[in-house]
C-alpha cells in the first residue's frame, strides 16, 4: 500500500487530529467532542472542547463512560467520567461527500462503548464515514433532583437529559467538522439498537434537533419496551430514591437537611459509587420532559406528528426475548448447554419446563415488538413517507439447541447489519461452518439495503437494484406486505415480504388468557419492571 501517511492528519474546529490506517479504513479514535464531564461539569450540558496546539494523537480507544455491568462473564465496574469522546473511520479512497453513519451504543442506557463496534468494516461495507460516539450511562446520564438545579444554569443543564444532550453534542459536532474526513453534513444518518435505538427515538423528539436539522435518515434496531419519556416531576421521583438509599446505607449523612447539603453530597460522591448504586424501583435510563431538551411527552409526538420526520428503517429481531428468557431459573441449563458450557446431556430440565420457555420466550418476544417496534412504525407511517419495516429471523442450524434456545434474539442483527457475520464473539456458538455462507449472503443482503437507504433514503432493491426482493414501504391500513423478512438457509438469503403486526392490545389479550396462573404473573412481572405502562393487564 502507497504511504498515506500525511491523509491520516486532519484539521478540525478544534486543532489539528492524526490517526492511522488499518484493515481498509482510515482512523480517528478518541477525538474529544466536548469538556470532560467532571467537577463542576458533572450533571451539566456538555460543552465546546478547548481547541488545543500542536496535533492531537486520535490512535487510541477512548476508555468507556463510568459503569457497572451486573451480568455478563466480567461483571464490575469500570470507566471514567471523562468519556465525552467519538471515534471516525473512513474508507481508504479518495472520494469527498459520503454520507455519514452515525453509530449509537446500546447497553440498558447503563453500559456500552464506543470501543465494542467494528467501524472499520462498516465503513468500507457501506463505503461511508461512520462515526462512533461515546455518551454518559446510568445515573452520570439520566438524574433529575432539585438539589441538582440550584444556582445558576441554563435550561439545558437543569434537564437531567445528560445523556441526550451528549448525543446531541456529537451530531452538532458532525455537522462543523465531518466534511474534513469526507463526510457529508447534510445526509447524515443515525442508527442505534436497543437502548441505542431507544435514543434514536429519543433524537427524533428533541428540540435542538428539530431546530438544527442535525440527522436525515434513521435506522432503529430492537429498541427497548420501555417508556420513552417521563414528566420532570417523576424522575425527580426516582432521582429521591437514589438520594434515600444513599441516606439508608450511611449512617454518617441521615441528617443532610437541606437541597444545597444534598447536592454537595452528591457532588462528593465518586463515580464508581454512583454508577454501582442500583436501588430498587429507580427504573433510571428514561427521558424528563424538561420543557427544554424534551419539550413535550416523546410518544405523544409521535402520535400528533410534531417529531423530526425522516426516512426510517425500524424492526426488531423475531425472539428478541430470548437472550434474556435463558438466563432466568430455572432455564439457565438451556443456557449453558446452548454456549456449550456443559453437554446437552448434562441438561436437568424437564420437558414441561421446556414448553414454558417457548411459551414465555414467544409471548413476550411478541410483546417487545408490538411495544416498542410495531406501534411505533404505525405512528411514523401515519405522518410520513419513507418507513421501512424488518424482522430479523436468521436462527442457526435447522434442529439445533441453539434455534430452540435462541432463535433469533435480541442483538443477534448487528453483526449482520455491520458487515461481519463471521466475527461475533456474542452468538459465535451459533455460528457454524455449514451455515457461514447463509450468514455471509445474508449479511450482504442487508448492507446492501443499507448502502442504499443511507444515501437516498430508500432501501429498493439494494444498492444498485443488485437485490431480487424490493423492499416496501410500510403504509398504514394496507393489508399486504408490510415488513421485509431477512432470514437465510445454510447457503443463501432468504428475503420475503410479510404483513404481520401486532398491537399491544392482541398481545395483551393472549396473556390474560393464560391458564398457569405462575407463567401469567411471571409475565406481568417483566412487563411492569420494564416500565412500560400497560393498564389492562389482569
Amino acid at each position: 500500500m502507497e504511504d498515506v501517511s500525511e491523509l491520516y492528519i486532519v484539521e478540525t474546529a478544534y486543532g489539528k487530529v492524526s490517526g492511522k490506517a488499518e484493515n481498509s479504513a482510515y482512523s480517528w479514535l478518541g477525538i474529544p467532542f466536548a469538556k470532560p464531564p467532571i467537577g463542576g461539569l458533572r450533571w451539566r450540558a456538555p460543552v465546546d472542547p478547548e481547541p488545543w496546539s500542536g496535533t492531537y494523537q486520535a490512535t487510541q480507544m477512548p476508555k468507556v463512560c463510568s459503569q457497572y455491568l451486573d451480568y455478563g462473564d466480567n461483571p464490575g465496574f469500570s470507566g471514567t467520567e471523562d468519556c465525552l469522546y467519538l471515534n471516525v473511520y473512513k474508507p481508504i479512497n479518495n472520494e469527498q461527500k459520503l454520507p455519514v453513519y452515525f453509530w449509537i451504543y446500546g447497553g440498558g442506557n447503563t453500559a456500552g462503548a464506543a470501543r465494542e463496534y467494528d467501524g472499520a468494516t462498516i465503513a468500507k461495507k457501506l463505503n461511508a464515514v461512520v462515526v462512533i460516539t461515546q455518551y454518559r450511562v446510568g445515573w452520570l446520564g439520566f438524574f433529575n433532583h432539585p438539589a441538582l438545579r440550584l444556582g445558576e444554569m441554563t435550561d439545558e443543564d437543569a434537564s437531567g437529559n445528560y445523556a441526550l444532550l451528549d448525543l446531541i453534542k456529537a451530531l452538532q459536532w458532525v455537522q462543523d467538522n465531518i466534511a474534513a474526513f469526507g463526510g457529508d453534513p447534510y445526509v447524515v444518518t443515525v442508527a442505534g439498537e436497543s437502548a441505542g435505538a431507544f435514543n434514536v427515538a429519543a433524537l427524533l423528539a428533541a428540540a435542538a434537533v428539530k431546530e438544527g436539522n442535525l440527522f436525515h435518515r434513521a435506522i432503529y434496531m430492537s429498541g427497548m419496551p420501555r417508556e420513552l419519556s417521563r414528566p420532570l416531576a417523576d424522575g425527580d421521583k426516582k432521582g429521591q430514591i437514589l438520594v434515600d438509599y444513599f441516606l439508608s446505607n450511611n449512617l454518617e449523612i441521615k441528617n443532610l437537611a437541606t437541597l444545597q447539603e444534598i447536592r454537595n453530597y452528591l457532588y462528593s460522591l465518586d463515580e464508581q459509587t454512583l454508577a454501582s448504586a442500583f436501588p430498587p424501583d429507580a427504573y433510571f435510563g428514561v427521558l424528563a420532559e424538561d420543557g427544554a431538551v424534551i419539550k413535550k411527552n416523546v410518544r405523544q409526538q409521535f402520535e400528533e406528528g410534531s417529531y423530526h420526520k425522516v426516512p426510517i428503517m425500524i424492526g426488531a429481531t423475531r425472539d428478541e426475548y430470548a437472550l434474556f428468557a435463558c438466563e432466568q431459573k430455572p432455564y439457565l441449563d438451556l443456557y449453558n448447554a446452548a454456549r456449550k458450557k456443559i453437554k446437552e446431556s448434562e441438561m436437568q430440565i424437564t420437558e414441561e419446563q421446556k414448553s414454558d420457555y417457548a411459551i414465555l420466550v414467544r409471548i413476550m418476544s411478541r410483546f417487545w415488538r408490538a411495544y416498542s417496534v410495531d406501534e411505533l412504525t404505525g405512528l411514523f407511517a401515519r405522518h410520513q413517507s419513507g418507513v421501512y419495516g424488518y424482522t430479523f429471523a436468521w436462527d442457526g442450524d435447522d434442529g439445533s439447541l441453539f434455534q430452540f434456545v435462541y432463535g433469533a434474539p435480541h442483538f443477534s442483527e448487528i453483526p449482520f447489519f455491520h458487515g461481519h457475520p463471521d466475527n461475533s464473539e456474542t452468538f459465535s456458538f451459533g455460528f457454524s461452518e455449514a451455515n457461514l455462507p447463509g450468514r455471509k449472503a445474508l449479511s450482504e443482503a442487508i448492507v446492501s439495503y443499507e448502502k442504499e437507504f443511507i444515501r437516498t433514503g430508500d432501501p429498493g432493491n439494494g444498492w444498485q437494484n443488485e437485490l431480487p426482493v424490493k423492499w416496501q414501504p410500510w403504509t398504514m391500513g394496507k393489508k399486504s406486505a408490510e415488513r421485509i423478512s431477512l432470514d437465510a438457509d445454510a447457503s443463501n438469503a432468504e428475503l420475503s415480504l410479510q404483513s404481520d403486526s401486532f398491537t399491544v392490545e392482541q398481545v395483551v389479550s393472549e396473556i390474560n388468557s393464560i391458564d398457569d396462573p405462575r407463567m401469567k404473573a411471571l409475565i406481568q412481572q417483566i412487563i411492569l419492571g420494564w416500565g412500560a405502562k400497560i393498564q389492562c393487564l389482569q
